[in-house]
């Protein structure tokens, strides 16, 4: 399984408040891995409160790599999100829930409200992207 939002408050980590939240997301794009899936996505976060996720290689997430995000997203849609007391708080197949974020070090760790206190997705560096041409170019 991944790490325990106690493993993380042991090393040190602290939530983040509202402030950090809203500088962290809001008007940016955040690349997440599952950190148990190893699934890599996208989440832009604009600054009327809509969030839309999609997938490093093109394809829509599976709920079970993500979680059932993509009720709205499926179409391109947002879905709605708001920052309060200290994490975001948006839906799941129109079922509210929470994440709360979490800075150890550089790094930053988020632990969705239904997942059992397990933090399992972190913020990574933006993957980079492969030239498909670069691998067929000839040396002379």
């Amino acid at each position: 399984m991944g790490t325990t939002v106690a493993d993380l408050k042991q090393k040190g980590a602290t939530a983040l408040d509202n402030t950090a939240l809203t500088e962290l997301i809001v008007g940016k794009s955040s690349w997440v891995r599952n950190n148990v899936t190893g699934e890599v996505f996208s989440i832009a976060w604009t600054t009327s409160g809509q969030r839309l996720i999609s997938n490093s290689n093109g394809a829509i997430p599976q709920p079970s790599e993500v979680g059932d995000i993509l009720h709205g997203g499926m179409m391109g849609a947002g879905t709605g999100y708001a920052i309060k007391d200290g994490a975001i708080v948006t839906t799941l197949s129109y079922a509210p829930y929470e994440a709360t974020v979490y800075k150890l070090g550089d790094k930053y760790f988020a632990a969705r409200s239904n997942e059992f206190g397990y933090a399992n997705y972190e913020v990574v560096p933006t993957p980079k992207m492969l030239d498909p041409l670069a691998q067929q170019k000839s040396p002379f």
